[in-house]
């Protein structure tokens, strides 16, 4: 009678992870391995395990830029306001001239003048307007109707032209519509009359067209000195420029 045998799976046999290898066998029967081929353990472990794959570098995207021309700017005038005096002259006691701009019985008067420190020449085009109010009259309330004159003038005003380098000047003359009298004067001392003058500059280049604009007011004078100390002051509006 035979006995039923059963049938045992050797340990080794069973499913290892690939970097285990043969370790399991190694451990039952180590000469049994290395007497019919001592390197099988590392063979195995050679065909069982894959090598690592090397990542391949993501290439840099290559970016074609066209960089625009960039032209160079156009030559330019610069006018400036070089100066102003007043229109009436009279001996100063020194041996040299007084320049006045407020005379009993006279329009209120002054010459502006203007150079051009550009590179390039330029037509221009200058007027303003000498206003004397009443002290209720604001300065906006000036300012308004001086654009509504300076629009009209302008159609009737040719430019004229100015060479560069600063040497040359462009001048003109700014007057009230009325003489001022002795009681006019004695007003603007007492600060119940304000005088303003505005001024606007334009011209034109080969960069385009152009413009300056001026606004004074008058610090009242003091009594007895009315027409030879006359003190100018910046407007806060109409003073700017293109």
């Amino acid at each position: 009678m035979f006995r039923s045998i059963r049938k045992l799976s050797p340990r080794w046999s069973r499913k290892a992870p690939a970097h285990a290898c043969y370790k399991r066998r190694v451990n039952q029967n180590p000469a049994r391995i290395f007497k019919s081929n001592p390197h099988r353990e590392a063979t195995t472990c050679s065909t069982m395990s894959s090598p690592p794959v090397a990542e391949r570098p993501i290439p840099t995207p290559i970016v074609n830029v066209t960089t625009p021309a960039v032209s160079a700017p156009l030559p330019r005038a610069v006018m400036t306001l070089h100066r102003m005096e007043g229109s009436y002259q009279e001996p100063a006691q020194n041996g040299g001239i007084n320049k006045l701009s407020i005379v009993p019985g006279r329009k209120v008067s002054l010459n502006f003048y203007f150079t051009n420190s550009g590179s390039v020449a330029a037509d221009t085009w200058q007027w303003g307007k000498v206003y004397v109010v009443s002290r209720d009259v604001t300065e906006q309330q000036v300012i308004k109707r001086f654009r509504t004159e300076l629009s009209a003038i302008k159609k009737n005003r040719a430019p004229q032209p100015i060479e560069p380098g600063g040497q040359e000047e462009s001048w003109f003359t700014a007057e009230s519509d009325g003489t001022l009298s002795e009681g006019d004067i004695s007003q603007i001392a007492d600060d119940k009359e304000q005088i303003f003058v505005l001024v606007s500059s334009e011209w034109k280049d080969p960069s385009g067209e152009h413009y300056e604009h001026y606004c004074l007011s008058l610090q009242p004078p003091p009594k007895g000195r009315e027409t030879s100390e006359t003190i100018w002051h910046g407007c806060t509006d109409f003073k700017d420029h293109k």
